[in-house]
């Protein structure tokens, strides 16, 4: 389980970044100031993400919609694709905060570099 908010969170686990405020390390301009930190911290992160594997919570909201002939959405703060994998239309699922294969081409765009992209999963 990733804990992002807890005393010992997951922003907690590099000793490089644990006095450095979240706000600053989930800010684009990390990128300008830090750039190998951020995209090191970044890069594990997604592939993190693309490791992860649904709980069964997701199977169960699966399920349900199924009792309402799939006639449903999901809005989540989540970027982690979980919903995705668990099998829920892609087409149904918005992320407030954007989704996971964004993180680099926002990067890219913003600090001006040419860097080539591709899809991590």
């Amino acid at each position: 389980k990733l804990d992002y908010r807890g005393p010992k969170g997951f922003w907690r686990d590099y000793p490089y970044l644990a006095k450095t405020p979240l706000e600053n390390i989930s800010h684009s301009d990390w990128f300008l100031d830090d750039p190998a930190s951020a995209w090191g911290y970044y890069s594990h992160i997604a592939q993190l993400y693309h490791a992860a594997i649904p709980h069964q919570g997701f199977s169960i909201l699966k399920e349900m919609t199924k009792m309402i002939n799939d006639n449903y959405f999901i809005f989540t703060s989540n970027i982690d694709g979980q919903f995705q994998k668990a099998g829920f239309d892609k087409h149904r699922v918005y992320e407030a905060h954007g989704y996971r294969d964004a993180c680099c081409v926002i990067a890219v765009s913003y600090t001006h570099l040419t860097l080539p992209t591709k899809r991590i999963v």
